[in-house]
């Protein structure tokens, strides 16, 4: 059976900086592979960012470990800019697009891979993405309480 990749990216303003997360989920029939969610922290973050680090971090891990696979994701901005659909005029995913890009051709066996759309409610890495800047956030902000 088909080998499924979910990955998934947050975006949140929060106490005078920027954060992302970003979660991965990668399952073949009921059995998961993979999972990870991770935070990034910076200036000028974007929701979109978030979303290409996610697929860069699957990538990472993929060089190794995977074989064909169907790449899902609720951002339609990144399917359509991985599959060639659009052009980016925002050059802040370029370093992303190279981080995938290599992961891609330095492997000997070039993988089959397939990017799809799907529903929010369907991606499986959602959870993981939302509860890491969830639980992020919220001890941000109980340091803040407390050094008050």
């Amino acid at each position: 059976m088909g080998i499924f990749a979910f990955i998934d990216g947050h975006y949140r303003h929060a106490n005078s900086a920027d954060i992302a997360s970003y979660g991965i989920l990668v399952r073949q029939n009921t059995i998961i592979l993979f999972s990870h969610a991770g935070i990034i922290e910076g200036h000028q973050l974007t929701q979109d960012m978030a979303e290409w680090a996610a697929l860069v971090g699957l990538f990472e891990w993929y060089k190794d470990n995977l074989g064909n696979a169907i790449v899902l994701s609720d951002s339609q901005t990144l399917i359509n800019k991985i599959s060639g659909f659009w052009i980016g005029k925002d050059s802040s995913f370029v370093p992303y697009w190279h981080k995938v890009y290599e992961n891609i051709t330095h492997r000997r066996d070039k993988p089959d891979l397939q990017f799809q759309w799907i529903p929010r409610k369907m991606n499986e890495a959602h959870k993981l993405a939302a509860g890491a800047l969830q639980l992020f956030v919220g001890k941000c902000e109980i340091v803040n309480l407390l050094s008050n």
